[in-house]
């Protein structure tokens, strides 16, 4: 055989090779672009929680301490009652009944 009759062969082989080569090396690239984009995603993702979590944290802080100060509201209310139902108590003594 001659060469110019394996050509047409050799050169379809090449070529099939070398188109091979770039398609793997463009899959590879698509992968890593795609990767990328789910990173991106996922940053911009974190970044919203990370925000929310402040607010959230932020929001029961000022609840704690709401609550403590109604806590402390309520014990004094109830130092306050048990006085008055002290002070009715000695009233009822001293008046006469009826």
């Amino acid at each position: 055989m001659e060469f110019t009759t394996l050509l047409p062969y050799l050169s379809a082989i090449i070529t099939a090779i070398a188109g091979w080569f770039v398609g793997r090396r463009k899959r590879k690239l698509d992968a890593i672009n795609s990767m990328q984009q789910s990173i991106d995603t996922l940053i911009v993702k974190n970044n919203e929680l990370l925000d929310e979590i402040i607010t959230v944290k932020t929001e029961n802080a000022d609840l704690k301490i709401a609550v403590n100060s109604l806590s402390h509201q309520n014990e004094t209310l109830h130092k306050e009652l048990s006085e008055l139902k002290e002070y009715v108590k000695k009233i009822k003594s001293i008046t006469p009944k009826k």
